[in-house]
């Protein structure tokens, strides 16, 4: 008997070593229904955003989503053909005891749109300084088509082209 509790209390021990094998994120840009805006909508870890945002607790941020802001802005990064950062509108964002849920929007001007219509660079690096096997999917659907790209240190950014219908 002492050895079955011996047993129960080592599996106990090693059940928070199971319960997140894997680091995955989700990125998805979708063109709204009038076509005006890319919706942008990222979906991570909570515990996973909670650990990178503790490490940029010592600058100076008075609060989370100030933080937070910060945060994506360094690591969900778009940049026009001249190499310059197309900075999404913040929108705002939700969570749950296992998901953080952030929502973005891009208006789609026509200089943007030419942009998005030649191909940007969409660089997607959140949570890689927590896992070195952290791998990003980022999507875009337009138009009735969906382009998917797998992200990981290797591979931090894709050439995202918004397809004319």
């Amino acid at each position: 008997m002492k050895r079955l509790i011996t047993t129960m209390c080592l599996l106990l021990l090693a059940l928070p070593c199971w319960s997140h094998r894997y680091h995955f994120g989700m990125t998805q840009m979708s063109l709204s229904a009038d076509g005006t805006s890319l919706e942008v909508v990222h979906r991570y870890n909570a515990n996973d955003m909670s650990q990178a945002l503790a490490l940029q607790a010592d600058e100076g941020f008075e609060d989370n989503e100030a933080r937070l802001r910060a945060y994506l802005n360094q690591h969900f990064v778009v940049l026009d053909n001249d190499d310059r950062v197309i900075a999404p509108q913040w929108v705002g964002q939700e969570s749950d005891v296992r998901d953080l849920w952030i929502y973005q929007e891009l208006p789609l001007t026509e200089r943007l749109r030419a942009q998005f219509s030649q191909g940007v660079r969409v660089g997607v690096t959140l949570l890689f300084e927590l896992e070195p096997s952290q791998v990003n999917t980022l999507t875009l659907q337009s138009h009735g088509t969906l382009q998917t790209w797998q992200l990981d240190r290797r591979q931090p950014a894709a050439t995202v082209q918004l397809k004319r219908h």
